[in-house]
């Protein structure tokens, strides 16, 4: 299937996408809060972890700076057990995939609920096919960046509609590549402003204290933007 971009489309600015994201999220607020649940969770230890560390070491804002990028020291208390860190990954893996679900159907106007997330995430392998669409692309960028870092960065954005194509066409891996590809022609800024909008509201994990928690709120405020500027796009391909 050769899609093609009919015209270039009026779309809305990065920033503006947030309120109608924010607006989505608010209308499902049941179902987001339960998907965002164990990232509430890990912004909660990494803010109770810094408050002890700015108690009891006295540390400067370069080292809170390093823990905000880098994330608290998962060596120490619950998280050092292999078991308990083993199961918050998978929650959080589960959690992510049925976002990227709940994140493109609130996109179309839907009101899903978690029962019919679970339904759809389980049906036809479909998560199966996220994770490996998801580790496919990782490669991709990866091995973009190691032989030339513009065609890593072309694909970070050339790509940026697998996981939706998965979900919302019900294709192949391969075919969500291709569509992807064939739906981002042109469309370099749109896509990009999204996932720099996204890195910047991120970065207010630097914060002293309240940085994890920060992020947090404005990250998952921000979390329907990818699925609207795909329902955006969509709507001008044939």
């Amino acid at each position: 299937m050769q899609d093609k971009i009919k015209h270039q489309p009026a779309l809305a600015g990065a920033f503006e996408l947030l309120p109608k994201s924010y607006e989505l999220i608010k209308k499902n607020f049941e179902v987001f809060m339960v998907l965002f649940a164990i990232g509430g969770l890990m912004a909660l230890w990494e803010t109770f972890a810094r408050f002890d560390d700015e108690k009891e070491q006295g540390r400067g804002w370069d080292n809170l700076l390093a823990n905000g990028v880098f994330g608290p020291d998962v060596s120490s208390g619950i998280f050092a057990v292999g078991g308990i860190m083993l199961i918050v990954l998978v929650l959080y893996v589960v959690s992510y995939l049925l976002l990227v679900i709940a994140s493109l159907r609130t996109a179309q106007g839907k009101k899903p609920t978690i029962k019919s997330l679970w339904g759809e995430l389980t049906h036809a392998w479909l998560w199966l096919k996220m994770i490996g669409g998801f580790i496919s692309l990782v490669i991709a960028v990866v091995i973009g960046l190691i032989m030339l870092i513009v065609p890593g960065v072309v694909l970070v954005w050339r790509l940026f509609f697998v996981p939706y194509v998965l979900v919302d066409q019900k294709t192949s891996i391969k075919k969500a590549f291709k569509r992807s590809w064939d739906m981002t022609s042109g469309q370099a800024w749109p896509v990009y402003s999204v996932i720099l909008v996204s890195i910047l509201l991120s970065l207010a994990s630097v914060l002293p204290i309240v940085g994890a928690i920060a992020a947090f709120l404005l990250s998952s405020a921000y979390a329907v933007a990818p699925a609207l500027r795909y329902q955006e796009i969509k709507k001008h391909v044939k």
